[in-house]
């Protein structure tokens, strides 16, 4: 990931140097630039510093983030903007929208959120430096070839037969340097679509989605032959957007080689480049998940052992407040990896511990024991529970203890 420098703006202290110090810049590919604690300091700071992203809060002394956001867009250009707003005000981060903000972050934020979006915004500013890069080479090798030279290149690049020196204008009649032209148009129109349908079909995991999106997707350029730079330009796109959202998605550490593909003489080459590093993806994903969901596993039971007492203990509990995921996800999650509802699986801890309690500590009272238990409301419901699962109430249990240590 390249090297983008980050500046946060806002007037409360607590959350300007919380978001300062809580974040490895490091470990996201990012250096902070430094903070400001009002909006003029603030462009001051971005004036000087020039940063790639800058977090801003939206009411601010001096200078608002709008007008900030406004001032440094009208004066600079290339700064990514991430809003921080209240819950009132909703209004004011909906106007930073007229200024291209599409990153928001809800007072207060933790850790994790912080850290997604800006994940997010780092792979959009991959993306645009990546597009910079293949244009200006595109340009540049437009320019050393010339029309003659790069005719002929289009004819070679096209050759449907592997390792063939059939020119593509025998296999699509009609094949023209003004057709690939006029192609080149409308294959823009629907690349963009093929794209979402391959990199969702990785990020996801769906191998059949996967391989009839590759499919269409070069089938369409060997129909449409628009001209051969710009079909080795969306190749290398396609191939660096699904990298950058496998980066995202679950942390897939490999980069994209456009290079190596702009050097590849024939559709068919790149073709078969593309199938195999997306294959590879997809067999690193699927060992990934497996042991994702291990570990996610792993941590509800951690996390559960260590709320029990918590009333509120629960699936949504955990979701909201330690594990940032859907609770449903969870919950599926949970039943396909144990074979049980986690309610059951709380209710029998709890029920172990309740068991573990009165036999080690004696002199405990039994509403004492459901409050570690996480009953500390209804001592008469952690009673029944406790009979439900041992075929005996506490009290007889503790009794058949006591009777059996005389």
């Amino acid at each position: 990931m390249s090297n983008y420098k980050v500046l946060v703006v806002d007037d409360e202290r607590m959350i300007r140097e919380g978001i300062a110090d809580m974040i490895d810049w490091s470990s996201l590919g990012l250096t902070l630039a430094g903070t400001a604690a009002d909006g003029l300091s603030g462009y001051s700071a971005i004036a000087e510093q020039r940063p790639d992203i800058v977090i801003t809060d939206i009411k601010m002394p001096k200078l608002s983030g709008l007008e900030l956001i406004q001032k440094t867009q009208s004066e600079f250009s290339g700064t990514t903007f991430i809003v921080l707003s209240g819950y009132g005000e909703f209004e004011l981060a909906a106007q930073a929208m007229k200024y291209g903000v599409k990153h928001y972050l809800l007072k207060p934020s933790n850790e994790e959120e912080i850290i997604q979006v800006l994940r997010e915004v780092s792979v959009e500013l991959d993306a645009h430096r990546s597009k910079e890069l293949q244009w200006e080479g595109m340009q540049r090798q437009l320019a050393e070839t010339g029309s003659s030279g790069q005719s002929a290149r289009n004819h070679a690049f096209y050759a449907a037969a592997e390792g063939g020196e059939t020119s593509a204008a025998e296999h699509y009649p009609g094949g023209t340097d003004a057709d690939a032209a006029a192609n080149t148009a409308v294959w823009s129109a629907e690349a963009d679509e093929y794209m979402r349908v391959i990199t969702a079909a990785v990020r996801n995991g769906e191998e059949a989605e996967l391989e009839s999106g590759l499919a269409v997707f070069f089938h369409a350029l060997f129909e449409k032959r628009p001209e051969a730079k710009f079909a080795t330009g969306r190749c290398m796109e396609l191939l660096d957007a699904v990298f950058k959202d496998a980066a995202l998605a679950f942390g897939y550490k490999k980069e994209s080689d456009g290079v190596r593909i702009w050097q590849m003489k024939t559709l068919k080459e790149i073709q078969r480049y593309i199938t195999e590093e997306l294959s590879a993806i997809m067999d690193s994903q699927r060992e990934l998940r497996s042991d994702k969901r291990s570990r996610v596993i792993a941590r509800i039971k951690q996390l559960t052992d260590d709320h029990l007492e918590n009333r509120q203990l629960s699936l949504q509990w955990l979701a909201q407040h330690h594990l940032f995921l859907n609770s449903e996800y969870l919950g599926k999650l949970f039943r396909q990896e144990t074979g049980e509802k986690y309610t059951r699986y709380l209710t029998v801890k709890r029920m172990q511990k309740a068991k573990e309690l009165i036999e080690s500590l004696p002199q405990l009272k039994m509403y004492e024991i459901a409050e570690r238990c996480g009953f500390e409301q209804d001592p008469q419901y952690f009673a029944n529970v406790f009979k439900k699962i041992y075929d005996c109430s506490p009290a007889e249990y503790r009794k058949r203890i006591s009777s059996g240590a005389e």
